[in-house]
């Protein structure tokens, strides 16, 4: 069984998933609804021709949108039909956080999320139409031809494909893999919600002012808990009585959630982050050494292209059997890694370096242990071989 643990650290809030004796998921959020994500309508600035973008302003927010990336924009006022100048209002979803001196990102393809389904807007291309979407991890054959057949007959679908077709989108529902494990009513009830939200913002957009927030998402460390599967999900624990009323209010719109209990860490002398050794956790995690318990250990180095994982033998000899030991070593480093890239959220491209091993047999029952690994991560993972 698994626990959610929330501490309070200023003004963010620590966040971590516990499970099987050990912290496998971590991250520090600001305590304000998630900026990524987030709908605004926004005014162009100015066009740049040579770089293929536009500069926004939605209030004080300064946001980059890409005119190759966004063929269709959704005007609220426009002085062409079909392309942005400046002084047009139009409404984008920030789909990038700022980097260094960049601008965050903003798209015209806007979606909303929940629980179970994301519903989304896409460039329609020569017909719009209205797509199902499931995720692959839902394997039973009756469930998926259900909910696919009752998901485009929900008449807040119909009309909501009616709004985006009439701009040049089509329409898109993903229903997400923690559908699986609730009522296919609960999924079809969310659904509506999402496209009744998604509705408003593109109806209301026109009487709003340059700047308004017409949508934004929950903060970070509640979808965190939201979007988590309920299976072995045993108890959400906070030392933070009003952070930890503020979850649960959340959680309770979020059909589905009833089975979950809420506990309030109240011992004083031994602090949470002491008690689930959240510190030193956090310590290990920043280091690139990570020690294995055969004596073996791994290196990890974050670059902006790629993350490199170096595995070495360190103290660990095993028998005179050089590639038995060499197998044991990287089996061991497999399923390591695949923690470390969940406590860490390491993702793109990762090159493993294993040590040479000289038989075939042993390198695919590798290759099979590290997807065996990585496949209880709720990110999807490819592992080329």
């Amino acid at each position: 069984m698994s626990r959610r643990l929330l501490s309070m650290q200023g003004d963010r809030v620590l966040t971590a998933l516990w499970d099987d004796g050990r912290i496998i998921e971590c991250s520090v959020d600001e305590r304000v609804p998630a900026f990524l994500g987030r709908i605004y309508l926004a005014k162009v600035d100015h066009i740049v021709p040579s770089i293929s973008g536009a500069f926004l302003s939605a209030g004080d927010q300064k946001l980059y949108y890409s005119l190759k990336e966004n063929p269709l924009p959704v005007a609220v006022s426009c002085k062409r039909e079909g392309m942005i100048t400046q002084g047009d209002e139009i409404v984008v979803q920030v789909t990038k956080e700022a980097l260094k001196t960049k601008e965050p990102g903003a798209g015209s393809a806007l979606q909303i999320g929940g629980r179970y389904c994301v519903v989304m807007m896409e460039p329609a291309g020569k017909q719009p139409k209205t797509k199902i979407l499931l995720s692959r991890k839902i394997t039973e054959a009756a469930f998926r031809e259900k909910i696919s057949e009752e998901a485009e007959a929900l008449e807040e679908v119909k009309q909501l494909f009616e709004a985006v077709s009439l701009r040049g989108f089509s329409l898109s529902v993903m229903v997400r893999t923690n559908a699986a494990e609730v009522s296919s009513d609960l999924v079809l009830d969310e659904i509506s919600v999402c496209c009744r939200q998604l509705q408003t913002v593109l109806s209301t957009a026109a009487f709003r002012s340059n700047g308004s927030l017409l949508w934004q998402p929950l903060p970070a460390y509640i979808s965190a808990i939201r979007d988590t599967s309920l299976n072995g999900l045993e108890s959400i624990v906070c030392d933070n009585e009003e952070l930890l009323n503020e979850v649960k209010n959340a959680l309770d719109e979020c059909k589905g959630s009833e089975g979950l209990t809420y506990s309030l860490y109240q011992d004083s002398s031994y602090p949470m982050r002491k008690c689930y050794n959240l510190d030193t956790t956090i310590e290990k995690a920043l280091k690139s050494k990570v020690y294995l318990s055969s004596g073996a250990y791994l290196i990890i180095e974050q670059t902006e292209a790629l993350v490199a994982i170096d595995v070495n033998t360190g103290k660990y000899t095993g028998k005179k059997d050089t590639e038995e030991t060499f197998l044991k070593t990287n089996i061991e480093a497999a399923e390591e890694i695949a923690k470390q890239l969940r406590l860490r959220n390491l993702s793109g491209m990762i090159i493993i370096d294993f040590i040479d091993m000289k038989s075939e047999e042993n390198r695919l029952l590798l290759t099979k242990k590290l997807q065996e690994a990585v496949s209880s991560d709720r990110l999807k993972t490819t592992v080329v071989g």
